[in-house]
């Protein structure tokens, strides 16, 4: 396989909300739908995986799974994560 590059995420693979990055937080691709255009979360700890599938800008990516922090973070970004 080739990589072509590093996402963010939470700090130790601990969190879920991808809020406490070193590197600052991920903002998910999906807004809110009532007119207030309010920035979301992709959740968990994979959440910049998740979020670089949900805006396609990659086929799929990597994460770890250390209670939910695949399958949480897929789910906020509407895509689906394997674990």
């Amino acid at each position: 396989t080739i990589s072509l590059g590093k996402l963010n995420l939470d700090e130790f693979a601990m969190g879920s909300s991808n809020t406490t990055s070193a590197f600052g937080n991920v903002i998910s691709p999906w807004k809110r739908n009532d007119g207030k255009n309010v920035d979301l979360t992709p959740g968990g700890s994979s959440g910049g995986s998740s979020a670089a599938v949900s805006a396609r800008l990659c086929l799929g990516a990597t994460g770890t799974d250390t209670g939910g922090s695949i399958r949480q973070p897929a789910s906020f970004c509407g895509i689906s994560g394997i674990k």
